[in-house]
């Protein structure tokens, strides 16, 4: 488990909300009231913990602060929400979160904010309740996230305690952890890439984004897909040129010149460049009208490459099948294995120069990461 704080102001942040409802009060009588104590003090403990966040109706607070009083910690946390009632409410930057009810199993929106009311009985495992796993497509995605969520806390609330279970994936196999981790009913965001290679590609049915996103989403389990081929083109440039290229040799430091003519037009290109791979000439690559004229655009930004030939069919040409045509930047997780290593080591550049398609898929990860994984702030008091 990963939790990290951002101390900004004084305000108090929470996580994957949970709201107890008016329905949860119980008579002396009725059969379910020892499991409905159950359920609350499990996600009591968790809030305590700093893992979740623990609102409620007014009458619900009074009613469990009157059943708890004497109970060490929990009958502390009730009265201190009691007390502050009237200026705790759901925060504004939160647009999900999970009100616990009596037997209510629905979902409903209203002005962009999404509430899944699920019945008590859900959390009488705290099993269920740990921290909200976020599950990659490959092994260092979610920490890569991580590090788009501290930025985004950094840029947009301030203050923020999260709380979060980064989980590796393993590319098409990524959909057996998922279902597994479904069973366990445990809580989970999934983010895969769409492996596009051209604006008009479209995913194949057997690529890990179709597979994820075959599985039904529920009110415990949010899949995203990243409007990118792959992770690493999140990547902000200034993060690529400030690895240490001169200790690199002297190919990748060619396929690096390479790649930075690709920044002429990098809004267009650089969201389906494969950085792994770059373009091949094969037979998916032959058959797609729409691939080869990408390609083209590709070629057509490469000084050295237009010097040299005088067209692109030219070029395509006088090479044999499987060749490179386009030049990779880095073969397998090298780019995002010593990105990850240049962050822990704080030797990134201060801020990150985020391309407009960049920026759009940073805001859409660190916004559903903070519904899902915003911890109580350590230092408010329980």
């Amino acid at each position: 488990m990963v939790s990290s704080t951002l101390a900004m102001t004084t305000f108090k942040y929470y996580c994957m909300l949970f709201y107890l409802s008016n329905s949860l009060i119980f008579e002396d009588s009725d059969a379910d009231g020892q499991d409905i104590m159950l359920s609350v003090m499990n996600l009591v403990n968790q809030a305590i913990n700093r893992i979740h966040f623990l609102l409620g109706d007014y009458d619900a607070i009074c009613f469990f602060r009157n059943k708890f009083k004497g109970t060490a910690f929990i009958g502390t946390f009730f009265n201190s929400i009691y007390q502050n009632w009237a200026t705790e409410s759901v925060p504004s930057f939160i647009n999900y979160y999970i009100e616990v009810t009596r037997s209510d199993n629905s979902t409903s929106e209203n002005e962009g904010i999404i509430v899944n009311r699920i019945s008590y009985n859900n959390f009488m495992d705290n099993d269920r309740l740990q921290s909200t796993i976020v599950l990659g497509e490959h092994y260092n995605d979610a920490e890569f996230f991580e590090h788009i969520l501290n930025f985004y806390i950094s840029k947009n609330v301030r203050n923020a305690n999260y709380s979060m279970h980064p989980m590796p994936g393993n590319g098409k196999q990524t959909k057996d952890i998922i279902r597994k981790e479904l069973a366990l009913k445990h809580l989970l965001v999934c983010i895969v890439d769409t492996d596009k290679k051209y604006p008009t590609d479209t995913p194949k049915a057997d690529s890990t984004y179709s597979l994820c996103a075959a599985i039904p989403q529920n009110q415990i389990y949010h899949f995203m897909a990243l409007e990118v081929h792959e992770v690493e083109n999140l990547i902000p440039l200034n993060y690529i040129d400030n690895l240490p290229w001169s200790q690199y040799n002297s190919a990748d430091r060619v396929n690096k010149k390479h790649f930075d003519y690709l920044r002429n037009d990098a809004n267009h290109i650089l969201p389906y460049y494969d950085y792994k791979s770059g373009i091949r000439k094969n037979q998916e690559l032959l058959s797609s009208q729409e691939y080869m004229a990408f390609a083209e655009e590709c070629f057509n930004l490469d000084e050295e490459l237009t010097n040299q030939y005088h067209s692109f069919s030219a070029y395509v040409s006088t090479k044999n099948n499987k060749d490179e045509l386009l030049y990779k930047l880095f073969s397998g997780s090298f780019l995002i294995t010593h990105t990850l290593e240049m962050i822990k080591g704080h030797s990134q550049p201060t801020e990150p120069e985020l391309l407009p398609f960049q920026e759009h898929n940073w805001n859409m990860i660190g916004s559903t990461l903070l519904n899902w994984c915003i911890a109580e702030s350590k230092d408010a008091m329980i």
